[in-house]
């Protein structure tokens, strides 16, 4: 059977763990959750969904809440 994606949200809806978070603390460990995920798919030949493990943007800047996550996103491509 194939496995067209790995889905992260748990990162999220478990441990609180987010890519645009305020605290560098759980970023970096969402970093390290997500680099997990991506190591599991190369192994199984798909993709990662990063859904919930971006982070809310809620009363926050959505400008801000988006340049966090590229720039979590692009240490996870290096």
């Amino acid at each position: 059977m194939a496995v067209s994606a790995l889905v992260s949200g748990q990162l999220f809806a478990r441990n609180g763990l987010n890519l645009s978070d305020d605290d560098p603390e759980i970023v970096e460990k969402a970093i390290e959750g997500m680099l997990l995920f991506v190591d599991a798919a190369a192994e199984l030949e798909c993709g990662v969904v990063a859904g919930w493990v971006r982070g809310k943007v809620g009363k926050r800047d959505k400008n801000l809440v988006l340049a966090k996550q590229a720039a979590a996103i692009r240490k996870i491509g290096d």
